[in-house]
């Protein structure tokens, strides 16, 4: 058996794969269309697959680089049948040795509510454990009390109502993640544009759910982005980053964020807020937790050093 390479252009292929991991993991998205949504911050993609002599897939893996954790770090998710160790290893050893080619660090692949088993055979192929994250949920509905967000000292508005505050929000959106507790070390060199990380024109102006605190003298304290999952279905927003200048910390601004934003959301159609809390990062973990967010599943880091 060997392991493919196949085009990351091909939808087929890449919907293929993605129904098999999802009869035995659970992938990011269920179709290629959806997976690029949901990956849009990827400026590569690449699908391996290993078949078994009658042409069925028996282990997977999806690399990507997003330049909003580091070009020199792979990101990746595996899947394997039950019991196949060794083929599961050879498909990992294709990523390492890929990855090695674009000049990256290390592979740290992200495992869904894994058990026992699935872990062993990632430690087979010489990834650590180096961490774990939890997906987090809330649901909004019209019987929801949402309070506005309040903070002593700053108002809370829309980014896009104030383009002069661009520049301060920009360098909040940095600064937080220097200091974002994650085990996906965040490369802030390769870190894009706030206004780029959104897929935005230079004159466009921000969507409604990236929001700014902001004092009596312009300076910018919180960040909160919020964005659509997936094309055509404003029902869904994925928590980007909410940030709170070093001065401010311990004043409630990361909770107040996060109240407006679901209220806000609420009267955009938003139904489901989605987040990713890391185990390091307990003050918004307790946020989440006040606010009312449930766990969705749990995430384990590991990482292969190359």
């Amino acid at each position: 058996m060997r392991v493919e390479l196949p085009d990351p252009a091909d939808d087929a292929a890449l919907d293929e794969l993605l129904t098999f991991a999802g009869t035995v993991g659970r992938p990011r998205a269920a179709t290629a269309t959806a997976y690029r949504a949901v990956a849009s911050d990827a400026t590569v993609i690449q699908p391996f697959v290993l078949r078994d002599p009658a042409g069925e897939l028996v282990a997977a893996a999806l690399a990507t680089v997003s330049p909003s954790i580091g070009n020199d770090q792979v990101q990746l998710n595996g899947f394997l049948r039950p019991g196949l160790v060794p083929e599961f290893a050879a498909v990992l050893d294709s990523v390492a040795t890929w990855a090695h080619a674009r000049r990256a660090q290390c592979v740290t692949a992200h495992i869904s509510d894994p058990d026992d088993a699935q872990l062993d055979a990632w430690r087979a192929a010489r990834f650590e454990q180096v961490g774990e994250r939890q997906r987090v949920i809330r649901t909004v509905g019209d019987d929801d009390h949402l309070a506005h967000g309040a903070i002593d000292g700053a108002q809370i508005v829309e980014l896009r109502d104030h383009p002069e505050l661009e520049s301060g929000a920009e360098a909040l959106w940095r600064q937080s993640h220097q200091d974002v507790p994650s085990a996906l070390r965040f490369d802030t060199a390769d870190l894009p544009l706030l206004r780029e990380e959104i897929g935005l024109a230079p004159d466009e102006p921000f969507p409604t759910l990236v929001l700014v605190a902001v004092t009596a003298a312009s300076d910018v304290v919180g960040l909160a982005v919020a964005l659509r999952r997936y094309p055509g279905d404003r029902s869904v927003v994925g928590h980007r980053m909410t940030a709170t200048e070093r001065g401010w910390r311990n004043r409630g601004v990361a909770l107040a964020l996060k109240q407006e934003l679901l209220r806000r959301g609420r009267t955009e159609g938003v139904v489901t807020f989605q987040a990713s809390n890391d185990d390091g990062n307990a003050p918004m973990r307790a946020i989440n937790e006040r606010l009312g967010y449930q766990l969705d599943y749990r995430l384990v880091l590991m990482r292969r050093d190359l």
